[in-house]
């Protein structure tokens, strides 16, 4: 079994960007304030930036999707999905082959958008590091960003 990300100290974006984006029952709707969401994603980019990223994945969701496809190209680097299909998760395109990648969400909750099996496949995929980021509305905001080797 893998270990789980640690954490990586990383700066917090202000609290009043995310309440632009955070919807009365606590998600991230990504299309509530465009400028909001574009200066958040350069945040995360910048955050990235140290670990040579070198794909940007994310769930098949609107909103992820959105937010990874920001930190892509702030980063300039592809992004890919990862989708839950009939029981079975699956990443789109061809293989890692040995990418440093960063999984990017608006929440990895509730299951099935829980990190764990996400990274499993992505080091399946040929993936040499995988490194988490998702913004975390709450009364005390934070850009959470975790990271591990692909075999930790």
């Amino acid at each position: 079994m893998t270990a789980a990300p640690s954490p990586v100290p990383v700066p917090s974006p202000t609290d009043g960007l995310l309440t632009l984006l955070t919807t009365p029952d606590g998600e991230i709707d990504a299309g509530a304030d465009p400028a909001a969401l574009e200066l958040l994603g350069t945040l995360v980019a910048d955050t990235l930036r140290a670990h040579a990223v070198g794909v940007v994945v994310s769930w098949n969701d609107p909103d992820d999707a959105v937010l990874a496809h920001v930190v892509a190209r702030e980063l300039g680097v592809p992004s890919r999905r990862a989708s839950l299909d009939l029981g079975r998760l699956e990443l789109d395109g061809p293989p890692l082959a040995g990418a440093v990648v960063a999984v990017v969400a608006t929440s990895f909750t509730p299951r099935p958008r829980a990190l764990e099996p996400l990274a499993r496949l992505l080091a399946g995929a040929g993936a040499s590091a995988v490194h988490a980021a998702r913004l975390r509305p709450s009364p005390s905001t934070e850009l959470d960003v975790h990271g591990r080797g692909a075999d930790a």
